[in-house]
């Protein structure tokens, strides 16, 4: 998988390794598209060509990852039914180069697409999926009325992904996850509805070999918020807030110095216009286990979230900027105040 949000190099010789001909040039094509993978569309979504201006023999390397990933535009999936659906938010990629005076492409490849990125100590190119599930395999809280998702990838052959809850086996379901040669269809959303186990104590999710189990919290007294975002791995992901959130908003304007009338006659001498607000979210976790410490982090730097409200999926952006991590050995209870504003005005002017 091409991680879009992180650099991905295209390596060229210019030396043909069976003839040691050095090339003058080359020109790469880059096609981008949805759909059959085995179905490139024509003309090349981008063309360019490069000179061998210096008459190297090594190597020539190209950054395609800021060209590809402007062609997704992330769409979260709003689903209220324990089901597999499709994620629909990776695109065909494939790139191939055409050297000066030959006529057939070389250094042809295709992959899958997605926003995602690497860490930055990870090098580039990476694009391996750890057991095919596009979360952190490990144990999550959520609330008994929330949905959850687990995205994964389409495996090279059919395998299972099971539902078990305990100790009543509520939920006693599985679906099957093949290869599939459509974009739509290279992530899978597995949404669970976690009132489908109304006593149970806890579900596990088993894919690959891997275990992701959730926590039913319950009596909560306050309103669980449920955030959506955009994960590390391109996919969308659900978060859930227990705690009390704090509403406030601010309020932006302009004026200007009018010559209507006298203020005693109740005329404005400094009219403002241009009147708008946005509000904020002020959310705190509760107590947490120190592995929702990554999820938080990728939380922090998702270019994409949003919220339940009333049935609806509410853009919301981050506010928070630094988080200082907490742990087990230093703090013994850990729990964070994350705060968002919502994208959106209050005032719908636009």
């Amino acid at each position: 998988m091409i991680k879009s949000l992180s650099p991905y190099y295209v390596t060229t010789p210019w030396t043909d390794p069976t003839t040691g001909f050095v090339y003058s040039s080359y020109t790469m094509l880059i096609h981008i598209w949805n759909g059959d993978g085995n179905l490139e569309p024509s003309p090349a979504t981008y063309q360019f060509t490069k000179n061998n201006v210096a008459g190297e023999t090594g190597d020539d390397k190209v950054d395609i990852a800021r060209l590809v990933s402007d062609y997704i535009d992330f769409t979260p999936k709003d689903i209220t039914t324990t089901s597999i659906v499709d994620g629909d938010n990776q695109m065909w990629v494939k790139h191939s180069v055409y050297y000066n005076e030959v006529v057939t492409p070389q250094q042809e490849a295709t992959d899958i697409m997605s926003l995602a990125y690497s860490w930055g100590d990870e090098g580039e190119n990476v694009t391996t999926i750890a057991n095919n599930i596009l979360i952190r395999p490990i144990e999550y809280l959520t609330s008994r009325q929330s949905m959850f998702i687990v995205p994964l990838l389409s495996p090279n052959k059919t395998e299972v992904v099971t539902l078990l809850s305990e100790p009543n086996n509520e939920i006693n379901t599985s679906f099957n996850i093949g290869p599939t040669n459509q974009s739509s269809e290279v992530v899978q959303y597995l949404f669970v509805r976690v009132a489908d186990a109304p006593t149970d104590e806890y579900i596990d999710i088993t894919f690959n070999g891997s275990t992701i189990s959730l926590y039913p919290v319950e009596d909560c007294k306050y309103e669980p918020l449920d955030i959506y975002f955009q994960n590390k791995e391109g996919a969308e992901q659900i978060y859930t807030f227990f705690k009390e959130r704090t509403q406030s908003f601010t309020t932006t304007d302009e004026e200007y110095q009018s010559s209507q009338g006298q203020a005693l006659n109740g005329k404005h001498q400094f009219v403002r216009y241009n009147v708008n607000g946005r509000e904020s979210l002020d959310v705190n976790t509760g107590f947490i286990d120190e592995e929702m410490n990554i999820v938080l982090t990728e939380l922090l730097l998702s270019e994409k979230i949003w919220y339940k409200e009333n049935n609806n999926l509410l853009p919301l952006n981050i506010e928070s900027k630094n988080m200082t991590y907490k742990t087990r050995q230093k703090d013994r209870q850990i729990q964070y105040d994350i705060k968002f504003k919502k994208s959106y005005n209050l005032v719908n002017n636009s």
